[in-house]
């Protein structure tokens, strides 16, 4: 023990003089060189981080001329601080923490660790419950309630919140049901508790008894795990759900430029680099959807949603405020004079033009910012085809980068937009409904406040649609037969199309349960048939097919964090016009389309794109010129009762 920690010592003194040394000798040193700050959360403790991460450091100072890169190592309570004062420029940090800087200080991701464990290489983790071996009384999740307890961490996800999930699923409310709960800070010091006999059992995150039996720590024969779950693949002991591994991300305030060098950097270093072996990891990959953590946040009140669902006096005030600012007026309504009227005409007519100027700049924006996307990912590919090895990885490469930043970013300014844009509008309406009231003997001024607000209402579905392509939507999904959904479709759709077009519906005869907003998917429906109407103008065949399908491991490739199994495939087929190569590129952005001008707003594919990724769902699309279109949806198909 005391021989692990002068070795701990003596490695930190190493990379420190060897990062002091580096700063002396490069040759734009003497104060020239900008000095990068990564924080990085010391989960064993600040040497042990410092250990780690100083040779990752080094390792970008020799790959990006002109700065240099230091480590700043923090616990658990000093990162949100360190975050929102601008003292680190980017931070490691667990994956929980990530989800909650994201939400609080506007932090973004930019690369995803893959951690390694001798020949293993993952990007995901969970947590261990745990208790000594020879416990008889403790057996199962509920033979710990009235035990001691102890955690790392109230904000550590490995360390605390992916058991407390497990508890909660297992009608376990840790905080009322332990005789005591515990944090020690450190995942040593939980693992050293419960062999000491300090507390009954505990908790920490995947791979630490590895580690620590590695480093001669700790003998893993006198501990037995509870919960124990077995992941294909997955090497480690476990008791819980797997999450995404540790990002890396960009404080809000640091240079996109800065940024994008970093990501290269790390994109690039080789597993076998010294800086890839004192972190325990094989580098880095393109960041993970962490839209699993959100999950677990949500379901147990913690991070950005400690008051998911509450109703709260702000709350009411947002959604009904029109109706307390009407009964507020009314008292006073017998005071209004015929000059307020005009004064209310005259802001009428300067939030009209507001509202147009708003949605040119909203279109110039979403070109500007798309162009601009394009041009970082043409020089992010070149970047990409100097250092890719082969071909097939460099196309898998460029395609996940190019779609990582150009759907998530356009999702993100479309989102940001719509709300804004969405507080605009209910002003207009608000003050026009306000004034409908007031003239009601004045039928010229009636009607033009009517088409105002006739336009404002075409304007809100315009901003709900931006919503829900950004995934800013609420749904509300349930087990849904998906042959029911499809039938409860067909009457709304055989209006939509027409009578110069078919429709076919190909049913399967297995029971399909997948869990989805019935409405939201069909609106799918709705918005894929608009689609195929319009690509025959001239009369065709629509076809709607349900089916079953295995997709294996091969089909999850590109896709981070897709689990094969059996899915659901929804299929939308037409004989129409086909879309060619460049079109079928950019079908899912915002404003995109190709018909005239007044005859589309080129969010219909944008809306089923969005509202498909919330149901964790796949869209892929097959389009030839000349032969139709097929979009097929795949959604998981559960077993639970409708």
């Amino acid at each position: 023990m005391i021989h692990q920690e002068k070795t701990s010592r003596i490695s930190l003194l190493t990379y420190s003089a060897v990062l002091i040394a580096s700063l002396f000798l490069s040759p734009v040193a003497h104060g020239k060189e900008d000095t990068v700050r990564i924080g990085v959360l010391a989960y064993r403790g600040k040497d042990r981080a410092m250990q780690m991460w100083s040779p990752t450091a080094l390792y970008l100072t020799r790959r990006i001329p002109g700065h240099t890169f230091t480590i700043v190592p923090l616990d658990f309570h000093e990162m949100g601080p360190a975050v929102g004062s601008g003292a680190v420029d980017f931070v490691v940090t667990n994956t929980s923490f990530y989800v909650e800087l994201e939400s609080k200080y506007g932090v973004s991701r930019i690369a995803t660790l893959k951690n390694k464990r001798n020949s293993n290489t993952l990007t995901v983790f969970g947590g261990v419950i745990f208790c000594r071996d020879g416990r008889q009384d403790i057996r199962d999740l509920h033979d710990l309630k009235r035990k001691r307890f102890m955690a790392v961490e109230e904000t550590s996800l490995g360390g605390w919140q992916a058991a407390w999930r497990e508890f909660k699923e297992a009608g376990i409310d840790p905080y009322r049901d332990f005789n005591k709960l515990e944090f020690g800070n450190t995942h040593d010091a939980v693992v050293y508790a419960v062999r000491d006999g300090t507390v009954d059992a505990g908790t920490v995150r995947t791979d630490t008894f590895e580690r620590m039996k590695e480093s001669g720590l700790i003998d893993p024969t006198v501990f037995r795990i509870l919960n124990q779950k077995l992941e294909k693949d997955f090497p480690y002991a476990l008791s819980t759900r797997l999450y995404p591994e540790w990002p890396i991300a960009k404080i809000k305030a640091t240079p996109e430029d800065l940024a994008k060098k970093v990501v290269i950097a790390l994109l690039s270093m080789p597993s076998d680099d010294p800086a890839a072996g004192a972190s325990r990891s094989a580098g880095w990959t393109i960041p993970l959807d962490y839209q699993p953590v959100h999950d677990l946040m949500k379901e147990l009140r913690v991070g950005p949603y400690r008051d998911y669902g509450k109703i709260t006096l702000s709350v009411v005030m947002r959604k009904y405020w029109p109706w307390i600012v009407l009964s507020a007026l009314a008292l006073f309504s017998a005071t209004l004079t015929a000059g307020y009227v005009m004064r209310l005409n005259r802001n009428l007519s300067t939030a009209q033009l507001k509202l147009q100027a708003s949605q040119e700049d909203l279109e110039t924006t979403v070109l500007e910012r798309t162009a601009q996307l394009r041009a970082m990912n043409e020089e992010l590919e070149q970047e990409i085809a100097d250092r890719t090895r082969t071909e097939v990885e460099k196309g898998k490469l460029q395609k996940q980068l190019f779609h990582v930043q150009k759907m998530e970013a356009i999702g993100v300014l479309a989102g940001g937009i719509a709300h804004d844009f969405n507080n605009i509008l209910t002003a207009i309406i608000g003050y026009g409904n306000l004034a409908l009231k007031r003239l009601k003997g004045d039928p010229q001024s009636r009607k033009f406040l009517e088409n105002i607000l006739t336009s404002s209402s075409r304007a809100v579905d315009l901003t709900r649609g931006l919503l829900t392509f950004s995934r800013k939507q609420m749904i509300d999904p349930k087990p849904n037969h998906l042959n029911a959904i499809v039938k409860s479709a067909e009457n709304l759709l055989l209006p939509l199309i027409g009578e110069t077009i078919e429709l076919k519906t190909v049913l399967t005869d297995t029971d399909v349960i997948v869990m989805a907003d019935s409405g939201q998917i069909g609106q799918v429906l709705m918005n894929l048939a608009t689609n195929a109407r319009d690509a025959m103008p001239d009369g065709g065949v629509l076809t709607i097919t349900t089916s079953v399908i295995e997709l294996t491991a091969e089909f999850f490739k590109s896709r981070p964090m897709g689990r094969s199994g059996r899915y659901a495939a929804l299929s939308v087929i037409d004989t129409g016009t086909g879309m060619d190569a460049d079109i079928q590129g950019k079908m899912f952005e915002p404003f995109f389309t190709t018909k005239g001008v007044g005859k589309g707003t080129g969010l219909g594919l944008a809306i089923v794109f969005g509202i498909v990724e919330q149901h964790d769902g796949y869209l892929l699309v097959e389009s030839h010129p000349g032969k139709g279109t097929t979009f097929t949806i795949y959604l998981p198909i559960v077993r639970a009762a409708v």
